[in-house]
């Protein structure tokens, strides 16, 4: 059975998805007064609100109903309203922060109540038949907005006219496009759209589409760009639905991106070699959940559903066990293997997806349209025509500029100008509106607006005043809105007695942890650095290099000090070109120069050696340990004209060693460091667990392993695990708590309604 206080943690962060999803019930009206289940203080629960809430958490349970799941239930469900009374005994639902939070949670739980249910399912409907195809068109738009003025919006529609003429008697389509449409891209692609499906374009656009022959020009229709035709080419069927597995490497802003970029080159690189897919999931995926199972991601996607570059290239695989080249997406670098492919799914299975993506849909505005019309007949609308005109005839220039008001003696301004189930909306009402929503509009005739504004102020009126009555028509509603509201008064008792306490008590989490110190233990531990490869050369290649003292930075690369023949002076250019080493001895204190000398014909050992010393020189004046620089002298250069020094900079820092095994191929050599525990390390777990080096083979992975302490089984400081024991004490406190509201407010259960539950 699900925790109580976990569902109603989870409430806010599943508020909108839940919204969304909650289907719009059928109306009921609530004549007769249910019994009450419990009684907490002053706070009754009905048996209607009971079953709500169970039923909301055991639905899946094959147990709900039995004597053991109600009661267990009932008991936490009393806990929980314990809580809730405690919060509303202090005040905590009636502070502004509080109402305030409340109103914005109800008004996102009232969508789904404020939607048309039957025309939503039609064009749900509608979308999954278009859903099976996608439309190749061109299109040519010109802009007129909605609220362009009628001499602006017929320019428009007669330059729409002409382009649709032409098209029809023969000129290319893609030409006219280029001349007259202002949409910005059709200089570039002529109009030209490629492939589309439903719920890609506004409404109105697919709709059109959808409706017009193949090969053939659309009739003019309008959308809030403007006024449009369309020319369709060809239909074919939809992508349907694909299975994909992925090698996935994150990106990490601590990481250099070229970096993880060569590391997917060389796995693609790896891959086209014929290594196993699995194998190089398992070892270099960053997606938990998928790298030990083939990378295999467990659902299906559809168009839409995966971002741009992911979508072209995972519908772009045509055979089952096809591999991408890799991809990069905002997330990190992506290789894609195609696992299974099948048609669009059946309705029902994605009908829920479709709801959502419909409600935010331009086709919302229809659904929108049949709402307010019904609310209209339900809730008996009824416009006074005189003082609507009386209205109308107020609108003037200053209107279209935002600057008009009213007169406030004027006699008309309690008349009734519309009423809604009798209750009036007064002309004044309209008027102080009017003066909050005006802005400026020079494009448009002040009867116009004005009749615009009247018709939003309608709607507005009309969808308030439904929004306020949910809970008298739709019971679950107010189940939900209840719920919602004693979830969040649950939350602001927890933070204030149990969770924020845990934190902030640090005198009580002390004490409590004195008192359980049995109960925070370290089993054995050890302190290793862990270097894995996936070849046994490359783990003797790494013995090697880690018994040198120092070991080459192969990414400092320094630009060579040439000297003329007998010369040993440097130009201003060079000298600066030294300041790149400075910078790399500073960063590191464990960093070494060699400089390496080359000379040639006609040269002593003696001028090699003072050029030496002039740089050495320099570096020391700068504060670069004389004892950190080093030389070698590598002799006669006979196919050169010139003398030469060049550097090498050597440290013992592990970074060093993975960047040279790694210079390459970005994976040859892997690296962990730490305390480890039994089970964190497979490779480690095959050691001996005693201070030394170890060298392991675990499947097709070789491991070198360092073990630098060992720890025994001993208590752990507070220090060490101060998270778990917060989340203890903060259960302790929880116990306290309720043990205190049992004695502080009475508890009444109606053992005949509870026995009424129980099914045998």
């Amino acid at each position: 059975m699900k925790q109580l206080v976990s569902f109603f943690l989870s409430i806010t962060v599943f508020l909108a998805a839940s919204s969304c999803q909650t289907s719009k019930p059928t109306v009921a009206k609530v004549d007769k007064k249910e019994p009450n289940l419990i009684n907490v203080g002053n706070s009754a629960v009905s048996i209607g609100e009971f079953k709500y809430v169970y039923e909301k958490n055991n639905a899946n349970d094959s147990t709900a109903y039995s004597e053991k799941s109600v009661r267990e239930y009932l008991d936490l469900f009393t806990n929980f309203k314990l809580k809730v009374e405690e919060a509303k005994s202090k005040g905590m639902d009636t502070t502004k922060e509080f109402t305030n939070e409340f109103a914005e949670y109800k008004k996102q739980l009232s969508k789904p109540y404020l939607t048309e249910s039957k025309v939503t399912e039609e064009l749900v409907k509608e979308a999954y038949e278009r859903l099976k195809e996608e439309i190749h068109a061109s299109h040519i738009l010109i802009d007129a907005s909605a609220e362009a003025s009628p001499e602006d919006t017929l320019k428009a529609y007669t330059k729409i006219q002409e382009a649709r003429t032409r098209a029809l008697a023969g000129e290319d389509f893609g030409k006219l496009a280029v001349e007259f449409s202002q949409d910005p891209s059709a200089k570039q692609n002529k109009g030209d759209l490629g492939y589309f499906t439903a719920l890609q374009m506004v409404y109105q656009f697919e709709d059109m589409a959808f409706k017009t022959p193949m090969n053939q020009i659309s009739p003019i229709f309008r959308s809030r760009f403007g006024y449009h035709i369309l020319k369709t080419y060809e239909r074919r069927p939809s992508n349907g639905e694909i299975k994909i597995a992925h090698i996935y490497l994150r990106a990490d802003g601590n990481k250099d991106s070229l970096l993880i970029q060569n590391q997917a080159l060389e796995i693609d690189k790896r891959l086209q070699n014929g290594e196993s897919w699995d194998k190089l999931c398992a070892q270099f995926s960053n997606d938990e959940k998928s790298k030990n199972s083939g990378g295999i991601i467990d659902q299906m996607f559809s168009s839409g559903m995966l971002v741009k570059p992911l979508e072209e290239i995972s519908f772009g695989l045509k055979e089952i066990g096809a591999i991408s080249k890799p991809v990069k997406t905002v997330y990190g670098w992506h290789i894609i293997k195609l696992i299974e492919r099948k048609p669009l799914a059946p309705f029902k299975d994605i009908e829920s997806v479709l709801k959502q993506r419909v409600s935010k849909d331009s086709r919302s505005e229809l659904n929108r349209t049949f709402l307010v019309k019904r609310i209209r007949k339900d809730n008996n609308f009824e416009e006074n025509p005189k003082n609507k005109l009386y209205v109308f005839s107020k609108a003037d220039s200053s209107l279209v500029k935002g600057v008009w008001n009213f007169n406030r003696a004027d006699e008309n301004l309690p008349k009734t100008l519309f009423s809604i189930n009798k209750t009036p909306y007064r002309i004044k009402d309209f008027f102080a509106n009017i003066e909050k929503e005006q802005q400026n509009k020079p494009n448009i005739a002040p009867t116009q607006y004005m009749e615009n504004l009247y018709n939003q102020y309608v709607e507005t009126a009309l969808m308030d005043y439904e929004e306020a009555h949910l809970e008298e028509k739709y019971p679950e509603f107010r189940y939900l809105v209840n719920e919602y509201q004693e979830g969040m008064l649950l939350f602001k008792v927890m933070e204030e007695r149990v969770w924020g306490r845990g934190v902030s008590d640090v005198q009580g989490l002390e004490k409590f942890f004195e008192a359980n110190r049995d109960k925070y233990k370290w089993e054995n531990r050890i302190r290793a650095s862990i270097y894995t490869a996936d070849r046994a050369s490359i783990i003797d290649s790494l013995k090697a290099e880690m018994g040198k003292d120092y070991i080459e930075d192969v990414k400092a690369k320094f630009e060579e000090t040439v000297f003329k023949p007998k010369s040993t002076t440097l130009t201003s250019a060079q000298w600066q070109s030294l300041s790149k080493i400075i910078e790399v001895m500073k960063k590191d204190s464990s960093a070494v120069l060699e400089m390496r000398s080359f000379y040639v014909q006609g040269e002593s050992n003696g001028l090699v050696q003072e050029r030496i010393d002039l740089i050495k020189s320099y570096l020391t004046s700068v504060g670069i340990a004389e004892k950190k620089i080093a030389q070698k002298n590598l002799g006669l250069v006979k196919d050169t004209k010139n003398a030469v020094l060049s550097y090498i900079i050597y440290a013992n820092t592990k970074n060093l060693i993975l960047t040279k095994f790694n210079q390459y191929n970005p994976l040859a050599l892997q690296f962990n460091e730490g305390l480890f525990q039994k089970g964190d390390h497979k490779g480690l777990d095959m050691a001996t667990w005693e201070i030394g080096t170890y060298t392991i083979k675990e499947g097709d992975k070789y491991h070198y392993i360092t073990i630098q302490e060992v720890q025994p089984n001993r208590q752990k400081e507070l220090s060490e695990t101060k998270g778990v024991v917060i989340s203890d004490y903060q259960q302790f406190l929880e116990k306290e708590l309720i043990n205190e509201l049992k004695k502080k407010y009475a508890i009444s259960i109606d053992e005949n309604e509870v026995k009424k539950l129980i099914k045998k």
